[in-house]
């Protein structure tokens, strides 16, 4: 859960991407599935180990992904609580950010990232080892987020020249466009890479990108290990609740 953009669009539309990094080892991923929390339709793939998720996407107008990692390198201390994947399901739980970001227990939990869009809203939330705080950034301006534990400052820095030039080229981006970049950051374009000091190896397993017209909601989901794609659509029923 390592790379992830916000792109911007016209007339209010928005591409969240997510490029997901994952042991060789760990079992692959279900396509994404339907669920119905708090009488909403829900569409999020699930991780067959934890039960969780990496992104998810609802009928409200409710959009977020979750990253490993906050504001700065960490040195893992198992075993949590919770496992970060588990956040994103917790998160539809609640009727909106603010309530989430005020009632939900943090304790003990692996620092992550996670990204959300509501009611119009980007806001990013950082959970570091004892602490946590949100953002509500300019929803107008993209941007793109890198694991700090995965990734060296050399290497953000690189992916975001890349991804600025790549966004500044005059062109309206489109799905497929994004999911093309993604394709160009894969961790193992050269084949799996070893975790430093393990034997386990890391592999860019799928690509999952989250359109929102402002009218529906469309999911792609590209499974980059048996290499299918598949594609799921949500019709925004109403707008978020979020003040």
């Amino acid at each position: 859960m390592c790379t992830v953009t916000y792109i911007a669009g016209k007339n209010g539309t928005t591409l969240l991407t997510q490029g997901r990094d994952e042991l060789v080892r760990r079992e692959l991923t279900t396509p994404p599935i339907e669920k119905i929390i708090n009488g909403s339709e829900h569409i999020f793939p699930v991780d067959p180990n934890s039960g969780g998720t990496w992104i998810g996407m609802a009928e409200n107008n409710r959009i977020a992904c979750i990253m490993n990692g906050g504001t700065h390198k960490y040195k893992p201390n198992h075993p949590y609580r919770k496992n970060s994947g588990l956040i994103i399901p917790a998160f539809f739980e609640f009727r909106d950010f603010y309530t989430f970001y005020n009632e939900y227990d943090f304790k003990n939990i692996e620092p992550f990232t996670l990204i959300v869009i509501e009611n119009g809203k980007l806001i990013e939330l950082f959970k570091d080892a004892d602490s946590q705080f949100f953002n509500i950034p300019d929803p107008g301006n993209s941007r793109i987020y890198s694991s700090v534990n995965l990734f060296s400052e050399k290497q953000i820095l690189e992916k975001e020249l890349k991804f600025n030039d790549w966004l500044n080229d005059g062109s309206e981006k489109k799905p497929d466009d994004i999911i093309n970049l993604h394709n160009e950051f894969r961790i193992d374009l050269d084949g799996p890479v070893p975790v430093k000091g393990d034997q386990d190896m890391l592999r860019t397993v799928s690509i999952t990108t989250v359109y929102n017209t402002g009218r529906q909601l469309e999911m792609i989901y590209l499974d980059l290990i048996n290499d299918f794609r598949f594609s799921k659509f949500l019709k925004i029923k109403k707008e978020g609740i979020a003040a």
